[in-house]
């Protein structure tokens, strides 16, 4: 019903490399709304989609959406970093390829692979299935990014580093909008950061609220933040705006 309403819209989220300050990636984020207000949350209704079969016309309409928009941008301003769009398990056994697809919406908008970052969240155990595996190997041939999102919060852990072609993970922490993160969660970011500098693979902090966690996590190399306190998700266009840290 939202799809042929045209209620699903995106937002668009900074992902900021913290030691530097500089955007490295943009997140697509799917909305549904109906007269300027939220219907549902998309913690409700993606699940729903996924349960019901809808999830492959919802994922395939934030593709070709996102990969419109950043089309745009690049013809009209100095876009900064790769746009990241997220795409369910399911998206990879169910119907259509999904390397297909995202092979014929970069050839639509004539975008290059490198330019397109996939996050594909752990919910279901088809993630380790044969055609997930292709999928994911035609994608990265295809020059796109592939990151884990919500790294450890459903079917994933070390198996996943050892049997599935990835380019970096995210990591949701929590630590609170007026506080620095606790003594165990700081000990969490700096195993992962190590294991992850080890294995050549980005890490991503979800999350990020105030600018004691950002001061925190900026003595990492490399790492990369995203959160209400580096910039909320926008439109498009405002989002451009904000190109370093705090420029919120």
């Amino acid at each position: 019903m939202a799809l042929v309403n045209h209620d699903l819209t995106l937002e668009y989220q900074p992902i900021f490399e913290l030691d530097s300050g500089r955007k490295v990636l943009t997140e697509a984020l799917v909305r549904w709304r109906q007269g300027g207000k939220t219907v549902c949350s998309p913690d409700v209704f993606i699940p729903i989609a996924e349960k019901c079969g809808l999830i492959t016309p919802i994922g395939e309409f934030v593709i070709d959406a996102a990969m419109r928009c950043l089309a745009g941008q690049l013809e009209t301003q100095n876009y900064e970093g790769r746009l990241a769009i997220n795409v369910s398990p399911q998206q990879f056994v169910c119907g259509q390829s999904i390397s297909s697809y995202v092979e014929a919406s970069l050839n639509k908008y004539r975008l290059n692979g490198n330019q397109i970052c996939i996050e594909i969240t752990e919910t279901t155990p088809f993630i380790f299935s044969d055609r997930c595996a292709r999928e994911l190997r035609r994608l990265r041939e295809l020059g796109v990014v592939i990151y884990l999102d919500d790294f450890a919060s459903g079917f994933l852990g070390i198996r996943a580093f050892v049997d599935l072609e990835i380019d970096g993970i995210k990591l949701a922490m929590k630590g609170g909008k007026d506080r620095a993160y606790a003594p165990k969660q700081q000990a969490l970011v700096k195993a992962f950061w190590q294991m992850c500098h080890d294995l050549d693979l980005d890490l991503i902090v979800e999350g990020i609220e105030t600018a004691e966690q950002i001061d925190w996590l900026s003595k990492f190399p490399g790492l990369l933040g995203q959160g209400f306190h580096l910039g909320c998700p926008a439109g498009m266009n405002e989002l451009s705006l904000r190109v370093r840290v705090g420029e919120t």
